[in-house]
């Protein structure tokens, strides 16, 4: 569809074959400078909603069935699902699994298929404009050059989930120029009224294109509204004054071609929209206060005056993109509030731009020239349409400025600004070097800032520093680095930034659920835990994390109550679910156990994690071979799952498959280095007497992690295994110097004085770590060992009354200990209670039937019994 229509020489074949050459040529330049604005971000990493959207979310990674995309939302959670987010993108996310599919998971791929797909829609819009719309060619190269190279785009290219913008771009375009071209432009000439469809098969296609476009990203579908409102009044735009002028049947029955149009555009979009209605199940998402502070105001005047001011705002960023960042709600852009504030200048001086652009959009309706001034009209229809989702006049959206957002919209501005430098070289012939120049610089500074932003989307951390950086009076920014901060364990810097957060705006629930935990102090962990579910009482998380914390404290039947709360506010809570099968395993209560670890199992298949915790359950009831298998599923699931590896490990070990248990180990250490899993594998080597290997990797521990307290206790137990006593008494001493109440210490301790014969100093140790334990509440068994302990020294000293009191109580916290059975045996013998040493000695039999010890014992026993009988009988 031609908009200039000047009258010009007929083209010669040859200069029509130079002309089509140079445009093909300019499309490919636009594309080039396009994707070579976005190599440096290439390398850049998953950041921000590229992990749930992408590197957790099953639909993508492969644990889900592919056709589970098609009933999901965009982040992977059912769209029936109460915490849906409604964004329903299942063609994106189809990009996305055969993305991770490809690739293993690599960042790199997805960041160059995103490149490649901004490239393509920058050369799209390029050809749009000169070939579809043969506007002028200064005018599409430079509406081409500026949409490639503009900042405002690095979100949505640098930033994965971005992806959804690009591809709605594509197939917006794509409708559009199906649209364009199924009307019969030459037959517009001919009869100057309503041009009809010549191309059905062109309309038809339109129609799947917005469809897809949609299911890219539902903005798409305003493509709708763009082909409706050019076809009306640029297309028709002859047709359409005459009826007016008119006023007749016969002129309104000319208008059949456009109204069949506007009939399957219509019937597109209601067929469209009662899709959207169905697969949200009736329901639009819900939001939080903190997401659209504007939208929740009760002050009508407040609600109007902030969304206008907000347009002035999306307006500047797309003039002026100096200020840019991922995130703009809390505190970024405070409400307007007041007439009176100044910043309603912005929006009045916007709102009279607009009103000078569509005056001029209706004089060049009115008058009968075709020329440039139609180019003005596709620029704002361009640049307005696919804003309007996001405006917040039809429904509630969940961010108060979004960059990404302004993708689509930037077609339309850079259109506007494209046609308002075509119209100074034509008035300003004798500056035209100097608007070439001015032209250029703008579009390098844009280039340059657009590059400098990529290196924003490398990484979580720049992300994140970066959002401090620039908006340091947004609540959010510093809640998103302390999250960071929380995962990586810098903990003391987290609890700032979440302060920070709290102090910007003091009414974010998951403020403080997060800052719960990761302050030390377990009563302020549970005053910020209740303040979350003061002003979010159906905070899920909270509840899980109050839960354990006076679970874990003490308090266990209201940690249960807590978490069941969760359930109570959704059943099918995953984390919730596990961590109430979690305390059931603890409270031995084994069948409800099981039934919530499978609840979350059947409730999410594809869930490691659920998987993990059965194994879990089953190594906790002996089954470790069983448990071993649950294990491996899950790190199946999650090739990334190292938790898992090392538990199989462990269970591998107890299976007495030590190779494959180093090897699993080794291969977590690769997947993620972590001096635990390396202490994990000392202590394997430890176990299987391979003590100069332990000693070699946790003497590379020391160096790593000199302070860690494990660390040190267990080099120690090496060490003294190596006899090197004095060594390892020294780091045993230098963990109780500062943890007087370490347990291993103290039971590293006591083995050490033992062994050097200082046996009432080994009882002090002991006796401390059977208090302890009892205070900890640990599990009877790690009890009945340190009793053992105590009794063994008791023994070496003598002392046989308390030698047999703990070996008792070691007994009655672990009766399968045949060892306390055999050495309470051997103190009854020697003391002549026959009868109660032959109880222990069959004890000992009963669990190990061919103890050697035992059986020569009790013929010692036997005879005793005969000597004595035969005395009792001689006497009488």
């Amino acid at each position: 569809m031609v908009l200039n229509n000047n009258v010009v020489k007929k083209p010669t074949v040859k200069s029509s074959k130079w002309a089509g050459q140079i445009d093909a040529l300019l499309c490919v330049l636009t594309a080039i400078v396009a994707g070579g604005c976005y190599l440096n971000s290439l390398n850049g990493d998953f950041v921000h909603d590229d992990i749930y959207a992408i590197k957790n979310n099953p639909d993508v990674n492969g644990q889900s069935e592919w056709t589970e995309i098609f009933t999901n939302d965009f982040w992977g959670r059912p769209m029936l699902d109460n915490s849906s987010h409604k964004s329903y993108r299942p063609l994106t996310v189809l990009t996305f699994r055969w993305d991770y599919s490809l690739s293993k998971g690599t960042a790199s791929w997805f960041h160059i298929v995103n490149v490649v797909l901004h490239s393509i829609v920058s050369m799209l819009f390029t050809y749009m404009c000169r070939n579809v719309f043969s506007i002028p060619r200064e005018c599409s190269i430079t509406a081409g050059l500026l949409f490639a190279v503009h900042p405002v785009h690095s979100e949505a290219v640098a930033g994965i989930v971005g992806r959804a913008e690009l591809l709605a771009a594509i197939f917006f375009l794509l409708a559009l120029i199906c649209y364009v071209k199924s009307i019969d432009v030459k037959y517009a000439y001919e009869t100057p009224d309503f041009p009809v469809t010549k191309h059905p098969v062109l309309l038809v296609a339109m129609v799947i294109c917005t469809v897809a476009a949609m299911l890219f990203k539902e903005h798409g579908v305003t493509v709708i509204g763009v082909c409706g409102m050019l076809d009306v009044a640029i297309f028709c735009r002859k047709g359409i004054i005459r009826v007016l002028s008119e006023r007749s049947e016969a002129a309104l029955m000319r208008m059949s071609p456009l109204m069949v149009r506007c009939l399957v555009l219509t019937s597109t979009f209601l067929c469209l929209l009662i899709f959207r209605i169905w697969i949200m199940a009736g329901e639009l998402p819900e939001f939080l206060e903190q997401d659209n502070p504007a939208s929740f105001s009760d002050s009508l005047t407040t609600r109007v005056l902030t969304y206008n001011y907000l347009f002035a705002f999306n307006s500047w960023l797309l003039l002026a993109p100096v200020t840019l960042c991922y995130d703009w709600t809390l505190g970024s852009i405070p409400l307007v509030e007041s007439v009176a504030d100044p910043r309603n200048l912005a929006t009045l001086v916007l709102f009279a731009t607009f009103i000078m652009i569509g005056y001029k959009c209706f004089q060049d309706f009115k008058s009968q020239d075709d020329s440039s001034p139609s180019v003005t009209l596709l620029a704002l229809v361009l640049l307005v349409m696919p804003f309007l989702p996001a405006s917040n006049l039809f429904f509630r959206v969940g961010f108060v400025v979004a960059e990404r957002i302004l993708y689509l919209p930037s077609l339309g501005f850079s259109l506007l600004v494209g046609y308002g430098l075509m119209v100074l070289l034509r008035r300003c012939r004798e500056n035209r070097k100097h608007l070439m120049m001015a032209l250029l610089a703008y579009l390098a500074i844009l280039a340059t800032k657009t590059w400098t932003q990529n290196a924003v989307w490398m990484s979580r951390e720049a992300l994140f520093r970066s959002g401090v950086k620039t908006l340091p009076d947004n609540a959010k920014v510093h809640y998103n680095y302390g999250n960071y901060l929380k995962d990586i364990g810098n903990s003391q810097e987290a609890v700032l930034h979440y302060k920070k957060s709290l102090q910007l705006y003091p009414h974010h629930a998951s403020v403080y659920n997060n800052l719960g935990t990761v302050v030390t102090n377990q009563t302020e962990a549970e005053i910020l835990y209740k303040m979350a579910l003061k002003l979010l009482p159906n905070h899920k998380g909270a509840y899980i994390n109050l839960g354990q914390l006076l679970y874990n404290g003490g308090q266990r039947e209201e940690g249960v109550l807590m978490v069941q709360k969760s359930l109570d506010i959704d059943a099918h809570n995953i984390e919730a679910l596990l961590t109430m099968g979690k305390m059931m395993m603890d409270e031995q209560r084994w069948t409800e156990a099981e039934h919530y670890i499978k609840t979350a199992i059947v409730e999410k298949p594809s869930f490691a994690k659920a998987y993990n915790y059965y194994g879990v359950f089953l190594l906790r009831k002996g089954q470790v071979k069983d448990a071993v298998s649950y294990y491996q599923q899950a790190y199946k699931l999650d090739e990334l799952d190292t938790i898992a590896m090392s538990n199989a490990a462990d269970g591998l070990r107890q299976l007495g498959r030590l190779d494959e248990a180093e090897q699993l180990l080794r291969h977590s250490n690769s997947i993620k280095p972590d001096v635990k899993t390396l202490d994990q594998l000392a202590m394997l080597y430890f176990r299987s007497g391979q003590m100069s290997k332990a000693q070699h990797v946790y003497e590379e521990l020391m160096a790593q992690s000199p302070n860690d307290t494990d660390i040190i206790i267990h080099y120690a137990n090496v060490l003294m295994r190596q006899n090197e006593l004095n060594k390892a008494e020294l780091y045993a001493m230098r963990v109780l110097s500062h943890h007087p109440s370490h347990l291993e210490a103290l039971r590293a301790a006591a083995n050490i004085a033992g062994i050097k014969r200082r046996y009432k100093e080994a009882v002090y140790y002991l006796r401390e770590a059977v208090a302890q334990a009892a205070l900890l509440q640990k599990d009877n068994v790690y009890r009945a060992m340190l009793s053992y302990d105590l009794g063994n020294m008791y023994k070496d000293l003598k002392e046989m009354e308390l030698a047999a009191q703990y070996y008792e109580e070691t007994l009655q916290l672990d009766a399968s200990k045949s060892k306390a059975h055999l050495n309470l045996g051997a103190i009854y013998h020697l003391k002549g209670q026959f009868a109660n040493a032959r109880r222990h000695y069959e004890a000992v039999l009963k669990l190990d039937p061919d103890d050697q010890l035992v059986k020569q014992n009790l013929a010692k026993l036997r005879r005793l019994e005969k000597q004595q009988a035969d005395v009792n009988h001689t006497k009488r």
